[in-house]
């Protein structure tokens, strides 16, 4: 019924369904507008699928919230050749929140695990990772090479959909693709995937300074945007991701934004990115908070991507 909730807490374990959970639906579990609310250490919520397949999803035909807090756990595990979804938003406003140490983790068991943010006809999802030991994982554990996906906005007539990691918090993924809605914010946060592709889509809060710790490949593509906030010339006051793989920027927008009064002076530069790799090509830049005429270039030396000020701009 509308308005349902159903809360788990005090350490209570073994919490089954059969194969799926829906939070927030016109009928059935957690019918209409609904909330999953898991809290405290040792409280589990599991889902096995056994010969069908498993499916956690929120804000199915009406809105939905799953919050998991205080170190409890959700695992969604796919057995015997199945295949496990997680779907956040999907017709209606999906939220899932993965707080204070807490772990969700979909598991294929060696085959393919897929989650959905933001989906058509008008789903909206929002995924939030935040606290130290905060851990959301699509492909298990370890999903390197399991062909697992985390999926923003990932189509043509999807929703809008985000995914923030901050705090401490860590997201592990075979691949991400972040599409034309898709919103991927991680200052303060980690990442650990095969690669990132954005297609579309865009990196980084603006307002939000921070580093975002990233093990993989970052791909723009398709006029994806990066949004680096700059507040000051010293480390912490600006910006930073830190990748452990290539990156390539290709038909891309890199957006400076200058925060807190800051207005460096021509010839400035500012380490924003680290890669073992790195290229840019067809790549516009543009410049916010400084006065008009403010204009700057990007260069990349042994992997590291530096912005530097020509014209710091001119203010009325």
């Amino acid at each position: 019924s509308g308005g349902a909730q159903a809360v788990v807490s005090g350490g209570e374990t073994d919490r089954f369904f059969e194969t799926f959970v829906n939070v927030g639906q016109q009928t059935g579990q957690l019918g209409g507008s609904a909330e999953l609310l898991l809290d405290g250490k040792g409280t589990q919520l599991q889902l096995l699928g056994g010969a069908e397949p498993t499916r956690f999803a929120v804000g199915t035909d009406a809105d939905g919230l799953a919050r998991i807090s205080n170190g409890a756990s959700v695992r969604v595990v796919a057995e015997n050749d199945t295949y496990s979804s997680v779907v956040i938003g999907d017709r209606a406003q999906g939220t899932l929140e993965v707080l204070g140490g807490s772990q969700f983790v979909a598991d294929g068991l060696g085959n393919q695990v897929f989650m959905s943010v933001g989906t058509p006809s008008f789903g909206d999802g929002d995924v939030l990772v935040s606290g130290a030991g905060s851990l959301l994982a699509v492909g298990g554990l370890n999903p390197a090479g399991t062909g697992s996906a985390i999926n923003l906005s990932a189509q043509v007539g999807q929703g809008p959909a985000t995914l923030t990691i901050e705090n401490g918090g860590e997201v592990r993924t075979d691949d991400l693709l972040v599409g034309d809605l898709g919103f991927l914010f991680a200052e303060g946060g980690t990442l650990v995937t095969d690669r990132v592709r954005l297609e579309g889509g865009e990196i980084g809060n603006i307002g939000t300074v921070g580093t975002f710790e990233l093990t993989g490949d970052l791909q723009f593509n398709n006029s994806s945007t990066l949004n680096v906030d700059i507040g000051g010339n010293a480390q912490g006051k600006y910006d930073f991701i830190d990748a452990d793989g290539n990156v390539q920027l290709s038909d891309g927008n890199l957006h400076f934004n200058f925060v807190n009064g800051f207005v460096p002076t021509v010839g400035e530069s500012f380490d924003f990115m680290s890669a073992s790799s790195g290229s840019l090509v067809n790549t516009t830049v543009e410049i916010t908070g400084l006065g008009a005429g403010a204009a700057g270039h990007v260069e990349i030396n042994n992997g590291v991507f530096s912005f530097v000020i020509d014209h710091s701009g001119t203010f009325a």
